[in-house]
């Protein structure tokens, strides 16, 4: 069984605008989910 880490990676868009808004951090919280939600860690994702 593997365990939830407390952090996580994550590309904010911290505004409106362009990539100068995109920052990429890799200290932000893992979410909780609700007694109705799962949690999904995803391995690959892309944008087109």
């Amino acid at each position: 069984m593997h365990t939830i880490p407390s952090t996580m990676s994550a590309a904010l868009l911290t505004g409106h605008g362009g990539l100068d808004q995109l920052e990429y951090r890799t200290d932000v919280p893992v979410p909780e989910p609700a007694d109705d939600e799962v949690l999904i860690q995803v391995g690959a994702a892309g944008v087109n």
